[in-house]
């Protein structure tokens, strides 16, 4: 063996293409790193076989050395083009389908330069060159020599334009990836070129495995900068390839240039039967599609196929142009909303049957609260002649009073539910009238006073200066809102006080209803205004109700165009305000009179 100063930058070029290996190894499966792997282990073959070739002493130790190198130098290529077809997604092309072939020629001139000294078909001379204490080969091409290079260069093209289109249709991170991949494959080749053209600065030596450091550096800087072989690139056309949703292309003459297998499933046709043919003609059978389409060159619309059963596509449409900005052609998206149809379908369907039920029951509701109300009213009357005109002991006149009391409830029962029905069938109509404010609102405290007097509660009105003295409203409407809103707060009440107070808030004015009843939870006060929700079933019980009051009291709020809120806490009393819009009576306003007047409280039972 003879010293040689190349042994050393070819044993770093097999050292650190042997460290990548280790390192992308362990990112397996992932794409591409099954070939990276061979193909570095390939490099290190070839490094080391060369530092052996130029230590060795001898021409024929020298040969057999050159012969093995075959082994790596035959493989890298084609390690190098699948690796490209793998990291850039096009595991589908005719090179991975039929990898096996390329190995062919690997096998070919591996073979032929191993037994080259039977036949002289590879190399058919050799020269040794004196370079001081070592000697170089410089072989003479055979007939075979020059298919390799032949054979390795046509690969390296393919890969090298298929990652150069993967760069420039890829997002920056991946082209940082795919820069840095060819100047790791650029080196070397460059420096195999200048030694088999013979135009290398060192004749006779292949600067070949020593530029497989600059591919190590490449690839390593690869790796930790941009995430090689972490993260890789998909290829676009094998994500329109692999869409469920059907796609096709369409250039300036309405001609199908292009179509992913999801269009021609849903054609029932091969590609290479309706590629160049008019889309109006190869779509003839499903017309109701393509005729929405005719006109569109962007856009989202949704069609109908006919058939069994009848599909519905969501087509988005999208143009090509040209570089100098003219339409170049159309593609077409077609995803599939058969199923979400079908759903929204089905629950219109659900939908219209439980508004026919709603319907029904509204009917029913009204037609059986009309059939009750009239002898209920009969028998009111009747309680109340008894109550006055009978001379009844205490046990009697108690027993009646509870009839007609209880009678009393179901009536105002059957009125919520009439109320419930007109609501739910928009029946509701607002008649604005003007009101005299203050008589208004006593006469409905006079109708309540019975309840303070029952329950010997506090019960008090107060109405703002700033209230207009007329104010136009819905009399019967504003009556129904403030009549439910003091029942509940009487009945929920069994000490303390009641309060009303009539406030103006700007163009607004409200209505407040305060007691010392027993309150509502805060996660309760949204709840309580649905219909037939009860804040707590055991004091629902206890003080009756339907759950209908405020349920009501909050639509015809929102009919007058106002609204309801509840604040307090449980077992600290509640307040309802209702806001409505102030309206007054035209060519009114608010007169000295109405600001100088003072608030008007008025005590109606108790202190």
């Amino acid at each position: 063996m003879d010293f040689t100063p190349y042994s050393l930058p070819l044993m770093l070029a097999a050292g650190v293409s042997l460290w990548l290996a280790g390192i992308v190894w362990r990112r397996r499966p992932g794409p591409g790193v099954y070939p990276f792997v061979i193909l570095m282990l390939a490099v290190v073959w070839w490094s080391v076989f060369y530092a052996l070739e130029l230590s060795a002493s001898s021409a024929s130790a020298k040969l057999l050395l050159a012969g093995l190198q075959y082994v790596g130098i035959t493989i890298v290529p084609p390690a190098w083009l699948l690796f490209v077809l793998q990291y850039t997604g096009n595991e589908r092309t005719a090179f991975l389908k039929y990898w096996r072939l390329l190995l062919i020629e690997p096998i070919l001139i591996t073979v032929l330069a191993a037994t080259n000294p039977l036949h002289t078909l590879f190399y058919s001379g050799y020269t040794l060159l004196p370079q001081g204490t070592f000697t170089l080969l410089k072989v003479k091409g055979g007939t075979f020599y020059w298919v390799n290079p032949v054979y390795a260069y046509v690969l390296l093209f393919v890969a090298t334009v298929i990652l150069v289109r993967a760069m420039i249709r890829s997002p920056q991170i991946y082209r940082d990836q795919a820069f840095a991949l060819l100047i790791a494959v650029l080196a070397p080749w460059i420096a195999n070129f200048m030694y088999l053209s013979g135009v290398s600065p060192f004749p006779g030596l292949d600067l070949t495995p020593f530029a497989f450091t600059i591919t190590g550096l490449a690839t390593g800087w690869g790796l930790i900068r941009f995430r090689l072989l972490d993260i890789v690139p998909v290829a676009r056309d094998k994500i329109v390839e692999t869409m469920s949703d059907a796609v096709f292309v369409l250039d300036a003459q309405s001609r199908i240039v292009d179509i992913n297998p999801a269009a021609l499933n849903l054609l029932k046709a091969d590609a290479g039967k309706v590629i160049g043919t008019l889309a109006q003609e190869t779509f003839a059978p499903y017309a109701s599609l393509i005729e929405p389409l005719k006109g569109m060159t962007e856009g989202r619309t949704e069609v109908t196929v006919p058939g069994t059963p009848k599909r519905y596509y969501e087509v988005l449409v999208s143009p090509l142009r040209n570089a100098d900005g003219r339409l170049s052609g159309r593609t077409f998206v077609l995803h599939e909303i058969t199923s979400l149809k079908e759903i929204n379908l089905a629950l219109s369907e659900a939908r219209d049957q439980a508004q026919e039920s709603s319907r029904l029951k509204s009917e029913f509701l009204s037609t059986m609260s009309h059939e009750l109300r009239t002898p209920l009213n009969a028998i009111i009357g009747f309680l109340g002649i008894v109550q006055q005109q009978a001379n009844l002991d205490e046990k009697n006149a108690h027993r009646i009073n509870r009839a007609r009391s209880n009678s009393e409830r179901l009536l105002q029962l059957i009125n919520n539910i009439l109320d419930i029905g007109r609501i739910e069938s928009q029946r509701i109509e607002v008649i604005s009238t003007p009101i005299v404010i203050r008589p208004f609102i006593h006469k409905i405290c006079a109708q309540v006073e019975p309840l303070a007097e029952e329950k010997k509660l506090s019960f008090q009105s107060e109405i703002s200066p700033q209230v207009p003295e007329t104010i136009m409203g819905d009399e019967d409407l504003l009556t129904k809102i403030i009549t439910n809103l003091l029942g509940n707060a009487f009945k929920f009440t069994d000490k303390g006080s009641v309060r009303l107070n009539i406030q103006r808030d700007q163009d607004f004015w409200t209505i407040t209803v305060q007691d010392t009843g027993i309150g509502i939870a805060p996660h309760m006060r949204e709840l309580i205004f649905e219909r037939f929700r009860q804040v707590d079933a055991s004091a629902a019980r206890r003080y009756g109700g339907s759950g209908l009051g405020l349920s009501i009291v909050s639509s015809l709020c929102q009919e007058m165009g106002g609204t309801i809120s509840v604040d307090g806490e449980l077992n600290e009393g509640s307040t309802f305000t209702v806001r409505l819009p102030l309206r007054v009576p035209e060519n009114t306003s608010l007169t000295a009179e109405d600001r100088n007047r003072s608030s008007e409280r008025v005590v109606h039972v108790g202190d």
